[in-house]
């Protein structure tokens, strides 16, 4: 029997016949798992049954001595299954016939960072509300992985495997180097070189590639493709809970805000949108962010759970 959200939905819930609470049970404790897993995405509904579930057993469950034998109770199993889910971390096979690949999936929500090493050494900061899907292990001739949101990489230098990043839109190739590439669906895919060199082309329009050096900035927005010079540490200061906006305009800032704080924000005073704002927030809460938004805008708002009016 093959392990799938639904199985697990029904294990959650208390609803398994003995036969699939057995295969349930069986496959969180196999140190070698043989079986393709699908990936199952992250469920608030799963993630809380199974909580609920560790809850319930901790209560019911009476104290017993220690013992480094004793099966895994169901707790544990449990919490097995709410880690996976919180982590964001499954494992998917895609079929090839002379070629299995299997890739590793790491989600992070709101507010959430994580910090990977791959398997060739490169070190990826994962920001918020993004996906990294990378192989289990890296081919002998390239190293490809797939980014949703933003990360900063740094990539360990491998003369004879390209590092490929791609995205919805993009797709960036280096050898070995240091850069932020911010993918996020509603928002143009910027990417802003620290060290080395790297290629970056649109892959809806084919474009000639571009080469990207250090303090350089390339936009892909729709279908231009721009490239300028920056101060590196404006695209970056995530990774220290640091908000910068440099000279953007509100309504870019709103959407950033959405994003970074899993709120909505509604602008009901339209010439706002196209105001343009300078600064700098050290790990801002959102009442104090737009406090001294307010203050410099010239503009009220108000809190109704996560939407946010704005007059």
């Amino acid at each position: 029997m093959k392990i799938t959200p639904e199985l697990l939905k029904k294990y959650a819930s208390h609803q398994c016949s003995e036969q699939e609470k057995e295969i349930i049970e069986q496959w969180l404790n196999e140190t070698n798992q043989t079986e393709e897993e699908e990936e199952i995405p992250t469920s608030d509904f799963l993630e809380e049954k199974m909580w609920g579930t560790i809850k319930e057993t901790i209560v019911a469950e009476p104290e017993k001595k220690a013992n480094i034998f004793q099966k895994t109770t169901p707790w544990a199993i449990a919490a097995s299954i709410a880690l996976l889910i919180g982590l964001g971390i499954f494992k998917k096979s895609f079929s090839n016939a002379d070629n299995p690949e299997k890739i590793l999936v790491c989600k992070t929500l709101v507010r959430e960072m994580k910090n990977i090493t791959l398997s060739d050494g490169t070190v990826v900061h994962l920001n918020a509300n993004s996906t990294l899907k990378i192989p289990e292990k890296f081919a002998s001739n390239n190293r490809k992985i797939f980014l949703e949101g933003e990360a900063y990489f740094e990539v360990a230098k491998d003369s004879l495997r390209p590092f490929t990043i791609q995205t919805k839109k993009s797709e960036t190739t280096v050898l070995g180097t240091k850069f932020n590439l911010s993918a996020y669906t509603k928002e143009p895919t910027t990417l802003t070189l620290d060290e080395g060199k790297v290629s970056f082309k649109d892959k809806k329009n084919k474009t000639k590639s571009l080469i990207i050096l250090p303090n350089e900035q390339v936009v892909l927005d729709d279908d231009s493709l721009v490239k300028t010079t920056v101060n590196t540490k404006y695209y970056k200061g995530w990774m220290n809970n640091t908000l910068y906006f440099t000279n953007e305009s509100f309504l870019e800032i709103a959407n950033k805000i959405e994003r970074i704080y899993g709120v909505t924000i509604h602008i009901k005073k339209h010439q706002l949108k196209n105001q343009i704002y300078k600064g700098e927030f050290e790990n801002p809460e959102i009442g104090n962010l737009l406090d001294d938004l307010s203050f410099v805008l010239k503009f009220r708002y108000e809190i109704k759970g996560n939407d946010i009016i704005i007059y």
